[in-house]
């Protein structure tokens, strides 16, 4: 069971950029806050868990309330923001508390805006990031309007999820790929120099893997391809940066096997509205006769759609 992934967002809290420096009682504090958490991530996320389902339950519900506690505790500091996302993190992908988890990352949002901080990105996190989850989970509920207010406001900044936000922008309402519907045969030129068609092969499903190299779910997703490849499966990634370059060097650095295209096909179409993107990363398989026959956003979610190299032996 994949649970108690390492959540380690390590954030450091700044002030905004027309306070004043803050007192040394207060740098104080924020260190003491930072120490009680990383205590706790120790404890709870970087020791491997439970085997047993039941055992496991109960260490997930302990290290929420642990979370939960110190968040009350350390108010406004980085570690108070950051068990806050731990808390969210185990309700949406572990407890199943999808509302709970929404609406902690709601708050967190909320209190960024309105204290004008800022944080610097640090392993995979910052206010973008959080805004996309936001988004990605009201998309996930079947509410998109909820999601643009995010989406829009990640948008407009300069980070490198802002080209991701305006692409899921563009496609929201549009028609998705949904099994059973045809696959076109596109053209695509890779960054990685590689091109073709982006099409099933006879007897050989295609698996295409929506990807950005801000989002470290997709890269995990393609490191699991590359360690477990499914049996009669092509596997090609779809690059969503607009400059691909770093999305190649970290392929390159994880080893991958597969193919990169995109952000486009050879005649200048958006493979993100194509694939109707609508979060990242997103799974699309299309099977031999050139019909979509599953959309996820993981692996998990694929279920026995996607059969695995050495199961069943």
């Amino acid at each position: 069971m994949g649970i108690l992934l390492p959540l380690v967002f390590a954030l450091l809290q700044e002030p905004g950029a027309e306070a004043p420096p803050r007192p040394a009682p207060a740098v104080a504090r924020e260190e003491r806050a930072l120490l009680a958490l990383q205590a706790l991530e120790e404890r709870y996320l970087r020791t491997p868990p439970p085997a047993e389902r039941e055992a496991a339950l109960a260490v997930l519900l302990r290290a929420r309330e642990e979370m939960a506690a110190l968040a009350a505790a350390w108010p406004g500091t980085a570690a108070s923001f950051r068990a806050r996302l731990h808390e969210a993190t185990l309700d949406l992908r572990f407890l199943g508390r999808r509302e709970e988890g929404l609406r902690l990352l709601e708050e967190t949002w909320q209190e960024i805006e309105a204290r004008g901080l800022r944080f610097p990105k640090v392993a995979g996190w910052n206010q973008a990031a959080l805004g996309l989850d936001i988004a990605r989970e009201w998309i996930r509920s079947g509410q998109p309007d909820r999601a643009r207010p995010y989406l829009a406001r990640v948008a407009a900044g300069g980070t490198p999820e802002a080209e991701t936000a305006r692409r899921l922008l563009q496609t929201l309402g549009r028609p998705r790929a949904r099994p059973g519907d045809p696959w076109p045969v596109l053209r695509v030129a890779g960054p990685d120099g590689r091109d073709g068609e982006l099409a099933p092969r006879e007897d050989e499903s295609l698996l295409l893997v929506a990807t950005a190299s801000w989002s470290r779910p997709a890269r995990e997703v393609l490191r699991e391809l590359a360690r477990h490849p499914p049996e009669g499966v092509r596997i090609v990634a779809v690059v969503l940066d607009r400059a691909p370059d770093r999305a190649r060097r970290q392929a390159e650095a994880d080893g991958l096997p597969f193919p990169l295209v995109g952000p486009r096909d050879a005649e200048g179409r958006d493979l993100a509205g194509l694939l109707g993107l609508d979060r990242v990363p997103l799974l699309l398989l299309v099977g031999p006769d050139g019909r979509v026959r599953a959309r996820a956003g993981s692996l998990k979610d694929l279920g026995e759609a996607l059969p695995r190299a050495g199961e069943g032996d």
